[in-house]
């Protein structure tokens, strides 16, 4: 909520929205519950035009009966006005069903909802709930892992939804003029993918446990990606039972919630299981000598060179130009990356 200049955190036991100061520490501002039976809140986008929080809802415990909730935040009070409840749709027709998960606002206040348990996205325009996708490419692909559809980005000049299917590991392409769905090849590794965001530099990055992947599309419309550094997020101080949560970013820091799991499933479940990370994402390591030499011409050195020979690995600068070590390991990469 950047108006309010504080970070809001959806709960899993509760429909409470927990308030927290990033300029102090994370400091507890306030905890307040909307004036509705929604069970949980858990995914949830600010949309700063209408100062309006969009919320996915569904039951705690058997993560059934999925649903949207739009509240009107009353200034920078501790307070928010009901404003939209809806149900999604099951697939017999009734009302209720699936796991609402991820939250995405796109163009004129519209917002998606993806669907974790059925692979489903839904549209919420002008007080009504629709289904916009269900495609196996969403779906869930291993009955040890039945989680697909999650975190999403919208990209606004391509008129996309950018979708992580956490269980398959894999990343999906949702073009909103077709309802086209694909998926996008990724070259490079990633993991089971929490949550998404894609940066005013066309920069998407996914977060999976303690790993931050940073892709970029070459210009192509995300029908394809490369994997062009990582970022290890340091959980020490937040406990090594910690599962990842969604994040958001404030020019160039994210800041991820976990979860602990002996708080979310244990006896005395409460609210106060939220935790904040912060990682700085100005400098990506470049782990490729194409990504190095992208970077060479994006910030002017003049030239580039490669060899397996060099005491330093990976990219660096020196003297005005650039040079990649190959045969190092992602650490040995890590340590002398060209800024950003």
């Amino acid at each position: 909520d950047r108006a309010n200049n504080r970070l809001l955190l959806g709960s899993l036991t509760s429909n409470s929205i927990v308030s927290l100061n990033p300029a102090n520490d994370f400091a507890l501002l306030n905890t307040f519950t909307p004036d509705t039976d929604n069970p949980s809140s858990l995914g949830m986008k600010v949309d700063e035009s209408t100062g309006s929080v969009h919320v996915a809802t569904s039951t705690f415990g058997t993560f059934d009966d999925g649903g949207y909730a739009r509240y009107d935040l009353d200034g920078n009070a501790d307070t928010a006005s009901v404003s939209t409840v809806l149900s999604m749709t099951c697939t017999n027709g009734t009302s209720g069903c699936g796991l609402a998960n991820g939250v995405v606002i796109g163009d004129d206040a519209v917002a998606y909802i993806s669907d974790s348990m059925n692979g489903r996205i839904f549209k919420v325009e002008d007080g009504a709930i629709e289904e916009v996708t269900s495609d196996p490419l969403l779906s869930w692909v291993d009955q040890s892992f039945p989680f697909g559809s999650n975190g999403m980005a919208y990209d606004k000049s391509n008129g996309l939804l950018l979708i992580a299917n956490t269980g398959a590991a894999s990343l999906v392409r949702l073009q909103l003029s077709t309802n086209e769905v694909t998926s996008i090849p990724i070259m490079g590794d990633i993991g089971n993918v929490d949550d998404v965001l894609l940066d005013s530099n066309n920069r998407l990055f996914l977060i999976s446990g303690t790993t931050i992947y940073v892709l970029t599309d070459e210009g192509n419309e995300w029908r394809s990606a490369v994997v062009r550094g990582t970022i290890d997020v340091d959980r020490s101080e937040l406990g090594e039972s910690a599962a990842s949560g969604t994040f958001g970013i404030d020019e160039s820091e994210i800041y991820i919630s976990y979860v602990r799991f002996n708080d979310l499933f244990g006896a005395g479940v409460n609210d106060n299981f939220a935790l904040i990370g912060k990682v700085e994402v100005g400098k990506v390591p470049c782990l490729t000598a194409d990504a190095c030499n992208e970077r060479r011409q994006e910030i002017g050195l003049k030239n580039f060179y490669v060899s397996n020979t060099y005491p330093s690995k990976g990219c660096f600068e020196k003297n005005g130009n650039a040079f990649f070590g190959e045969g190092g390991s992602e650490e040995d990469m890590s340590i002398s990356p060209l800024p950003g």
